[in-house]
């Protein structure tokens, strides 16, 4: 498991934060890690990443699944993806397929009960206007590459904390403590 600072929902750009998350690891098997990881070297059989909005903490906190022979591999991956992004950043495809997933789902989700309570309740928790069910996909399609981009970049320049639960409580040898910033 792995978390970062995240973006607090009522913050203008959480929407464009949520957008990147869905293009790291929100997209299940289409996200930039599960691509990196799994299909191109197979070294996960799952990872993702979510937006967690709380209280009194914002984070972007993801999961990593892997044999304790490749963690050390896995790892070295994992950094070099988020270089590649705070360096490269994302391009024009990956954006406008994950912006148009998310426009699509949303629809779709509305279709079952369980998620339109949910949205009920997320819209009461955060305090959103009662118009926000007809708004949402305006939120996204207003959103640039170049704000995602820009706000990828401000999240992952911020310290990670990285927590392994297995056999091994160390990567290249090295023991993790919960505090260590994993990309030094």
């Amino acid at each position: 498991m792995f978390a970062i600072d995240g973006v607090p929902y009522n913050n203008k750009d959480y929407y464009a934060a949520d957008l990147f998350n869905t293009i790291l690891g929100g997209l299940s098997l289409n996200s930039i890690l599960m691509i990196e990881l799994r299909d191109k070297l197979g070294l996960t059989y799952h990872t993702s990443t979510k937006l967690d909005n709380m209280d009194h903490s914002n984070i972007l906190k993801g999961i990593l699944y892997t044999d304790s022979t490749t963690v050390t591999k896995c790892m070295s991956v994992f950094k070099e993806t988020i270089e590649n992004i705070k360096n490269n950043g994302i391009d024009e495809i990956t954006f406008s397929n994950a912006k148009s997933s998310i426009i699509n789902s949303f629809v779709l989700s509305l279709l079952n009960n369980d998620n339109v309570a949910n949205t009920l309740l997320s819209m009461q928790l955060y305090n959103l206007d009662t118009n926000y069910i007809n708004q949402h996909n305006s939120y996204y399609e207003a959103i640039t590459l170049d704000e995602v981009n820009r706000i990828a970049k401000k999240i992952l320049s911020n310290d990670f904390v990285i927590i392994e639960v297995g056999k091994n409580n160390n990567i290249d040898g090295k023991e993790i403590n919960v505090k260590q910033n994993i990309l030094n």
